[in-house]
């Protein structure tokens, strides 16, 4: 069932998952996980006890908010890391690790987008896919204004700046876009 709150309105995490291929064992982060855990919690149910999950945030009250949910669920593979994403290095996630990176709504907040882009490069393995989800360009009725909103180009250009190369594209419902990218 989708959920419907914030960046993350009338997104149904499961069939993104499904179409990056995300399985049990893999290395997963939320970078922007917010406050109700909407993508990592299915994530850390699809990889399954042999893999790791990690929530990350620049907001400690998100962070303990995902952190409760996991615990009510019987997660344990989820872990809260508290991070700067405009910092290189500075989230505490070991280099090169990371399958899948999620950054869902959070391009458009931040004007140093390849920032977060390297930041997130840096943590993925060789091969590893970045998961960007943005508000379409467009106005839609919810959601942030038009003009405050990052482009498919805006993204594009900040992703290959980054290392980054793009897979794909696609609609993620009604209001977003969906844009793969891999680290070579």
């Amino acid at each position: 069932m989708p959920f419907v709150s914030g960046n993350s309105a009338l997104i149904d995490a499961r069939p993104l998952f499904e179409r990056v291929g995300l399985r049990v064992g893999q290395h997963v982060a939320d970078l922007g996980c917010g406050v109700t855990g909407h993508y990592i919690i299915p994530a850390a149910r699809i990889i399954g006890g042999e893999g790791k999950a990690y929530a990350v945030d620049i907001q400690k009250s998100a962070l303990a908010a995902t952190e409760s949910r996991a615990k009510l669920e019987g997660l344990t593979n989820i872990t809260t890391v508290w991070s700067d994403l405009e910092r290189i290095g500075a989230t505490h996630i070991p280099a090169g690790t990371l399958d899948l990176a999620i950054l869902s709504g959070i391009l458009h907040l931040t004007s140093a987008r390849t920032a977060v882009l390297r930041e997130t490069a840096r943590l993925l393995k060789s091969g590893g896919h970045a998961l960007v989800i943005e508000w379409k360009p467009e106005a839609t009725g919810v959601g942030p204004a038009a003009a405050a909103r990052a482009s498919r180009e805006v993204v594009r250009t900040a992703a290959k700046a980054a290392g980054l190369t793009e897979q794909s594209t696609f609609e993620a419902g009604p209001y977003h876009y969906a844009m793969m990218f891999t680290k070579p």
